[in-house]
C-alpha cells in the first residue's frame, strides 16, 4: 500500500486500540518537548501545565514576594484601647470647635469686595482764594448707585476762619453758598471733580463745611443728607469739621 495513503485504522488513535489508548490513564512520556499521542486534548493541557512548572518566576515578582514580610512589619495593625479612642475623639472635638470659631469670624468680617465698594457721593472738597479774596470751592463727586445715573447734586456749604468762627462774604453778606453739580453722572464714570467761581468773598476763610446734600436721580427719585446723616454721603476718611487751627 502506498505509504502516503493511510486508512482510518492506520491514523494514530484511529483504531480501536488507539481509542483505548486515548481513554487509558497510563502516564505520559515527554520526549524533547513532544507529547506521545498528541491528538489527546487533555494530554495537551497537562503538557502545558508541566511546561509552566518548569518556567522560572520573573525576577520582579520574586523580589516583591521576598519583601512582603517586611511590609507587614513596617505597617502593623494595632488595635486602639477605649481610652485612646476617647482621647482621640476629645482632640477632634477641640479641633472642630476651633474650625467653627474661625468660620464664624470670617463670616462676620466684611468681604474684600464689600470693603472696596464706595457708597459715598462726595470724596473730597476744598477751596482756593483768588487775588481778589474770592473763595472758589471744588468738590469731587461719584455715583455709588450702579443702576441709576445722577441728574443733579445740590450742596450747601459754609466757610470758617482760622479760629473756628463762621464768616460771611464781604460782598452780599452770605454765610451759606448753594453749589449745583449737573450730570448725568453714572457709576461707571468714577470720580468727577466740579469747580465753581467765587461763592464768597472773604480772604480770612480757612475751612469749608458741608451742611446739606441733595441728590436727584434721572428716574426722579431723590436722596437727602443733613446733620449727622451727612457723614453717610461723605468718604470715610473725609473730615467735615472746622475747628480752630493751631498756630
Amino acid at each position: 500500500m502506498d505509504p502516503r495513503i493511510r486508512s482510518r485504522d492506520h491514523r494514530p488513535g484511529g483504531s480501536r486500540a488507539g481509542r483505548a489508548a486515548r481513554n487509558s490513564k497510563a502516564p505520559l512520556i515527554f520526549r524533547s518537548g513532544v507529547i506521545q499521542n498528541s491528538s489527546r486534548r487533555a494530554d495537551v493541557r497537562r503538557y502545558a501545565q508541566h511546561q509552566a512548572l518548569k518556567t522560572p518566576m520573573p525576577k520582579i515578582v520574586s523580589k516583591l514576594l521576598s519583601f512582603a514580610p517586611l511590609v507587614l512589619l513596617a505597617f502593623p495593625v494595632t488595635a486602639q484601647t477605649l481610652e485612646e479612642l476617647r482621647a482621640r475623639r476629645t482632640a477632634l472635638e477641640r479641633e472642630l470647635a476651633a474650625v467653627n470659631e474661625a468660620i464664624s469670624k470670617r463670616e462676620n468680617e466684611p468681604s474684600a469686595s464689600a470693603a472696596s465698594k464706595k457708597t459715598w457721593y462726595l470724596g473730597a472738597f476744598d477751596f482756593i482764594i483768588d487775588s481778589a479774596g474770592g473763595v472758589e470751592p471744588y468738590i469731587v463727586f461719584q455715583n455709588p448707585n450702579a443702576a441709576t445715573p445722577i441728574k443733579y447734586i445740590d450742596v450747601r456749604a459754609t466757610i470758617y476762619n482760622a479760629v473756628g468762627d463762621m464768616v460771611s462774604s464781604t460782598i452780599g453778606g452770605e454765610t451759606t453758598a448753594s453749589l449745583r453739580f449737573t450730570g448725568p453722572l453714572t457709576n461707571a464714570d468714577g470720580e468727577k471733580r466740579a469747580d465753581w467761581g467765587p461763592a464768597w468773598y472773604n480772604a480770612s476763610a480757612r475751612c469749608m463745611k458741608i451742611t446739606a446734600i441733595n441728590v436727584t436721580f434721572m428716574n426722579g427719585k431723590t436722596a437727602a443728607f443733613a446733620g449727622k446723616n451727612i457723614k453717610t454721603a461723605l468718604a470715610p476718611d473725609l473730615s467735615n469739621e472746622c475747628k480752630a487751627q493751631a498756630r
